[in-house]
């Protein structure tokens, strides 16, 4: 297995302060045969430095400095030189636990898959669990596009991020290379849709080695403006690979009913001058907050939605709204703390405010041994979709 060479694309735009930690993380990987392959994407602080300066010291690494066009154009320039039998992605602001690529090549081996996905974690916590599963995607292209890519409710649902897998290069470049460039919006889910288009094997494992690094400054979350046109564009890209393979009609209903809705009310959300003025999760059953004094866990879409019900009651009291990365959450009209608060506030019930029940027992797990809380006192509803 030592005599296989994986590559490793890293795409990099203006990340100075993340750079080190993302490289360094690479290097330290327990499977060493690699070819890193850093894209300088027209970066204007010192993150072309760095990477000539790591390059410097260690001759598995190639850096590609261009002109700015992008994560899809960088990552494609990146495979034009990709020499490895498979490929892995890892965003320049983001970095890897040591054993990912041991761990992912040894099940791509056996499995023979055409890739291999995993978990993450975002700030210390894992983000869902699977079971561990080898899918034969020949006869079973439309489940898989349904329940596992476009499903926005469905427990096997797998996050489309294309830095969590291990590809066979050969796969990825056929897949990749059909990604427009101008997508600058869920072009990791137009990928997959690709693979599990032309795949005939994937391999899903119950495993984390990813860390995701949460940034209000990064791509995905400086969109505000074009949300909504980058959602139709999106869509159309979607549809038209769908209607190319003749798959669009088979998995219409799911792509319309649910990934569109869902979608363009995330981009109204991202659009609205008031961050609270459109509600679109609700609830499930307010009536085990009333007269009680409540802590929120939780400042994403569904803590926002949360937050704005429970303050109609007057009957309920929101003594903290409490979010890991409260440093990058910023509300006109409250504000959001770190946990630390935890320790001495007064409260009957803590509410975990997130859509999947996947990650409710990781995050009960930390807040009960990390924070000292009473489990009696955590719950989670399964929000309802408006």
């Amino acid at each position: 297995m030592d005599e296989i060479l994986i590559s490793i694309i890293v795409p990099i735009y203006n990340v100075q302060d993340f750079l080190p930690k993302c490289i360094e993380s690479i290097l330290h990987q327990t499977y060493s045969n690699l070819q890193i392959i850093l894209v300088d994407d027209g970066s204007t602080d010192d993150s072309g430095k760095i990477c000539d300066k790591f390059a410097e010291f260690d001759n598995r690494i190639l850096v590609l400095h261009k002109r700015n066009g992008g994560l899809v154009s960088a990552r494609k320039a990146g495979l034009n030189i990709a020499k490895g039998l498979y490929t892995g992605f890892v965003d320049g602001d983001d970095y890897i636990d040591d054993n990912m690529y041991e761990k992912l090549l040894q099940n791509i081996i056996v499995t023979e898959a055409d890739f291999v996905h995993s978990g993450f974690f975002r700030e210390r916590l894992r983000v869902a669990e699977f079971v561990n599963e080898l899918i034969s995607l020949k006869d079973n292209k439309v489940k898989f596009i349904n329940d596992y890519l476009l499903s926005v409710d469905n427990e096997v649902h797998i996050t489309p991020s294309i830095w969590s897998k291990l590809f066979q290069t050969d796969f990825i470049k056929k897949c990749y290379y059909k990604v427009p460039d101008d997508v600058s919006m869920g072009e990791d889910l137009v990928n997959l849709i690709l693979c599990a288009l032309y795949g005939n094997k994937v391999s899903i494992l119950d495993s984390a080695y990813y860390h995701y690094n949460v940034r209000n400054t990064s791509i995905t979350h400086i969109k505000k403006d074009t949300a909504l046109i980058d959602v139709i564009r999106l869509f159309q890209v979607i549809e038209d690979i769908l209607k190319e393979s003749n798959f669009y009609t088979k998995v219409k209903d799911t792509l319309l009913k649910e990934w569109l809705r869902a979608v363009i009310s995330d981009a109204l959300l991202q659009t609205a001058s008031d961050d609270f003025k459109r509600e679109y999760y609700g609830i499930g059953d307010m009536a085990q907050l009333l007269g009680k004094k409540i802590i929120l866990f939780g400042a994403g879409k569904v803590g926002r939605d949360y937050y704005s019900q429970i303050c109609r009651y007057s009957k309920c009291q929101i003594v903290a709204w409490i979010d890991s990365n409260y440093q990058n959450i910023h509300y006109e009209c409250t504000e959001v703390v770190g946990k630390e608060f935890l320790k001495e506030a007064d409260y009957d019930v803590l509410l975990i405010a997130i859509k999947d029940e996947r990650n409710v027992s990781n995050i009960k797990e930390s807040l009960v041994t990390e924070e000292g809380v009473d489990a009696d006192k955590i719950i989670w509803m399964k929000p309802i979709c408006h």
